[in-house]
């Protein structure tokens, strides 16, 4: 199974979009603001994965880059 993100310009290409899918039988969700952070913040703690500490401006210019 692939995955692909979309980013739609506006509500109605988003509907558009995923009444294709479902026409295509397939599976879709739209993906909240809270969504896409926590999944930034996923990214970003894989990052820094085995350092014991990371400074607070490092943190922040990893999710400046994202």
């Amino acid at each position: 199974m692939d995955t692909i993100i979309l980013k739609t310009k506006n509500r109605k290409e988003t509907r558009l979009i995923q009444q294709i899918a479902d026409k295509m039988g397939i599976e879709n969700r739209s993906l909240t603001k809270e969504d896409i952070e926590d999944a930034g913040i996923v990214l970003l703690m894989r990052e820094i994965e085995g350092n014991e500490y990371a400074t607070r401006e490092e943190v922040m210019s990893l999710l400046d880059a994202k």
